[in-house]
């Protein structure tokens, strides 16, 4: 599965900022099975320490709502060590922690222990063992719970003496990582059968050869268990479904000997499995060969592969969906005849096995079908090294002699692009043309790569003197941009502000652009379009005034607007709030600036308002930076007091708005009926702002009043739904539906590069590449929405 880690646009950002704003969940296991190091809810064992002097990390004890936690800031490692009190874990089988990062793509957990002599012997040495899992890609901007069986960490053989927990990860020594809930536990094992059947399977039958599924015809098997198996075989139904069950399995054998099967056309081979206890799970393939017969490993014309998984998810159904080229020494596919499962414990396994079959999956392309998009950036604008756009100036060479690559140049729909390959790295240079790019804001390349898994960026300026003095002498400074994961097989345009690149402080005489990456020396890369531009900042205030409401007056509640008469405001800030206020104009028109924004209250206490015949709230907000706005609605109930969330008679909702445009004003018309838990509305105390990033969001608030939208219509002009987009997700060259009131629409790739435009309600996805975009669309009433269109 890929995983887009790469969005370079003005419509989304990183998903969060700063610290959390809750604490980490309260741990709800029973005490008498846990064993914790870290938190409020059990007494924790002694901790020598939580960061050893040989740390690579910056260490920081602070509480968010009173509640102790670890944050961890420049992480690249970090050791947490029990030495002097070493735990005995060996009555556990999971160890759980919380954490919340910004910014981490990788996060690895460590576990070492000592042995029976108690000492530090060292990886490989002495009695010491140890094990890690890798998270992956964890989830940024929320806190995730991980509860990690110990079984995870095979190679940590001894469970008596642990002594050392070492957390590390990615971005190297930049990491930041809030930390709370440590602790080991043991948990009972369900053994359960599964409730539910394994996932129906999708793939068109026609690229299907199937062994076992009510999904499509199946061909001819001999036997799920031949007699030489080590298991045993129930055939049962889950849903009606019909499923195979192995029991005591040490291996078991399924032939298809009379019939052999030719999967040379295939390229996958499929099955669901669901274990309530295997660690490890292989998988077999056997191949007779030309002659038909069984010769044995080694012999005859017999070929045959094996892949191995190690601590398969327990307790859920998983779809394994392997490569044949997985199992490279099954150099046959002519003449299947054995599939072999087994897998650890030893005699010991459960597994339900359905849905086993061959298939064939077109391969992601190896090279461009397509040339990189053609930019549209005013030329005045730019400073172009290589692009057909616009006039380059020299460069010395694409590939210096020191390169680790080769570079061929090639055209692609007759447009010239750099290819290269085998990459470790590869320098370009411009020495004897230094490039000034002083008064440049970003650099831009297109790149496209089948196979690169991380990409890495460097620029380097060789300072006044014009030469190059390498790092850290001289007036040379240089800077780089790290890119995991990105997306494979299609173009990806990059924007890059110069100022992540922090350490290149000098832009008057660039010299070299180094391009390097994953996997070592055997990446591809593609290359269009290298260019520096210069892009006007987005305002970050606004310079006109909110659009004045239209609405008649007779079906509005205001409580802050020049365009109606406001009922009465207890105050604009509560004391508890966790923000700055300052009351404003813009173009004469008063306005309420909010800065350092995490919550703000706003009260009308003391003059509770009826907003019981209002259908909906509506507010301008305008935004430089905030990435999620949130409005909560909170209402005191008939007893007019505040007896706080789920207590008394209070009821309160809140919606949530995911990356809001930023540097425009945005009109808010949210109907009532989008806070169903504020069940209650005759009493309307608190209308509470917040949002991310936590604590360093400014917004600028104007027009916040309650409307009717039967009598508060003005000539026509009401609250009108966002427009749908449909079908979406959408498959290339199908048509786009744009369902609503249209007056006109803008669609942008994953780089902010505007695409198409027009009025009309039917998008031609068929001149459109495989990817994401975003579509912002203005309605007939003035109000701009923003979608995310993904086309496959």
């Amino acid at each position: 599965m890929k995983i887009l880690t790469l969005i370079f646009s003005f419509f989304i950002t990183l998903a969060a900022y700063g610290q959390p704003s809750e604490p980490a969940p309260n741990p709800e296991r029973d005490s008498a099975q846990v064993i914790s190091l870290f938190s409020d809810d059990y007494n924790n064992v002694p901790v020598d320490t939580w960061r050893t002097e040989w740390s690579q990390a910056e260490l920081e004890d602070i509480e968010i709502q009173n509640n102790p936690t670890k944050r961890y800031t420049n992480l690249d490692f970090v050791g947490i060590e029990t030495v002097s009190n070493q735990i005995n874990i060996s009555a556990m089988n999971h160890v759980h922690l919380d954490i919340w990062t910004p910014n981490m793509t990788t996060f690895r957990l460590k576990l070492v222990d000592f042995g029976p002599n108690g000492a530090f012997d060292g990886p490989g040495n002495g009695d010491d063992t140890e094990g890690e899992v890798i998270i992956e890609n964890p989830t940024q901007g929320q806190w995730i719970s991980l509860d990690i069986p110990l079984t995870s960490f095979p190679t940590m053989t001894g469970r008596t003496h642990l002594a050392q927990i070492i957390l590390s990860g990615l971005p190297v020594a930049q990491g930041t990582v809030y930390v709370d809930n440590i602790y080991f536990y043991f948990q009972e094992i369900s053994t359960s059968e599964p409730m539910t059947a394994a996932p129906t399977p999708n793939r068109e039958a026609s690229s299907v050869i199937s062994l076992f599924s009510d999904a499509y015809s199946n061909v001819t098997v001999d036997t799920w268990r031949t007699e030489w198996s080590q298991a045993e075989l129930e055939d049962i139904e889950i849903q009606n479904n019909p499923t195979k069950k192995y029991t005591n399995l040490d291996f078991a054998g399924i032939e298809t000997v009379s019939s052999q099967v030719d999967i040379s056309t295939m390229n996958h081979v499929h099955m669901d499995i669901w274990t309530p206890n295997m660690t490890t799970f292989r998988l077999k393939l056997v191949d007779f060969g030309p002659n038909g017969t069984f010769d044995g490993p080694g012999n005859g014309d017999d070929t045959e592969g094996e892949i191995i998984i190690e601590n398969p998810a327990q307790g859920q159904w998983i779809s394994l969906d392997i490569p044949l080229s997985d199992f490279p020494t099954m150099t046959g596919r002519a003449n299947l005849a054995q599939i072999i499962l087994s897998g650890l414990p030893v005699a010991q396994g459960t597994v339900y096995v359905d849905n086993v079959y061959f298939y064939f999956e077109q391969p992601a392309p190896t090279e461009p079908m397509m040339a990189a998009p053609t930019p549209n950036r005013d030329a005045i604008g730019v400073i172009s090294l290589f692009s057909d756009a616009y006039s380059d100036v020299t460069v010395d060479t694409w590939r210096t002699e020191w390169s680790q690559a080769e570079l061929e140049d090639i055209e692609i729909q007759n447009n010239p692009t750099k290819k290269y390959t085998n990459l470790d790295f590869v320098g370009i240079e411009t020495v004897s043309n230094l490039v000034d790019i002083s008064v440049m804001t970003h650099v831009h390349l297109d790149i496209w790569t089948p196979n690169m898994t991380t990409f890495r960026l460097k620029l380097v300026d060789f300072g006044p003197n014009g030469a190059f003095d390498g790092p850290g002498s001289g007036d040379d400074t240089e800077g780089e941009v790290i890119f995991e994961n990105p997306t494979q097989s299609q173009w990806i345009s990059l924007d890059i502000p110069l100022s992540d690149f922090p350490t290149m402080t000098g832009r008057a005489n660039l010299a070299q652009i180094i391009l390097s990456g994953l996997p070592v020396a055997q990446g591809t890369v593609y290359v269009d379009n290298v260019y520096f531009y210069f892009e006007q900042p987005a305002p970050t205030e606004p310079m006109m005034a909110a659009p004045t409401p239209n609405r008649d007056a007779i079906g509005v509640i205001s409580l802050f607007s020049d365009a109606y008469s406001d009922v009465t405001v207890d105050t604009w800030r509560t004391e508890w709030s966790q923000a700055e206020l300052e009351d404003i104009e813009i173009q004469n028109n008063p306005t309420k600036k909010y800065t350092n924004l995490d919550f703000v209250g706003i009260e009308t206490v003391s003059n509770l308002v009826d907003i019981s015949v209002m259908t909906h709230v509506h507010l301008d907000i305008w935004t430089p930076n905030m990435t999620t706005f949130r409005l909560k609605l909170v209402d005191f109930g008939p007893n007019g007091a505040f007896d706080g969330p789920g207590s008394g008679d209070d009821t309160e909702g809140e919606v949530i708005f995911e990356n809001p445009t930023q540097s425009q004003w945005i009109s808010l018309d949210i109907p009532l009926s989008d806070f169903p838990t504020m069940t209650g509305r005759a009493n309307l105390a608190q209308i509470i702002l917040s949002g991310l990033p936590v604590a360093q969001g400014t917004v600028y608030v104007d027009n916040v009043y309650f409307y009717d939208v039967a009598t508060s219509t003005h000539d026509g002009n009401f609250a009108i739904e966002a427009p749908k987009v449909y079908p979406n997700p959408v498959n290339s060259g199908q048509v786009i539906n744009l369902i609503g009131q249209l007056d006109q629409y803008e669609l942008f790739d994953i780089s902010g590069q505007a695409r198409l435009k027009g009025s009309n309600q039917m998008i031609d996805t068929s001149l459109l590449e495989n990817g994401i975009y975003f579509i912002k669309i203005l309605n007939k009433n003035g109000q701009m929405f923003t979608e995310k269109i993904i086309i496959h």
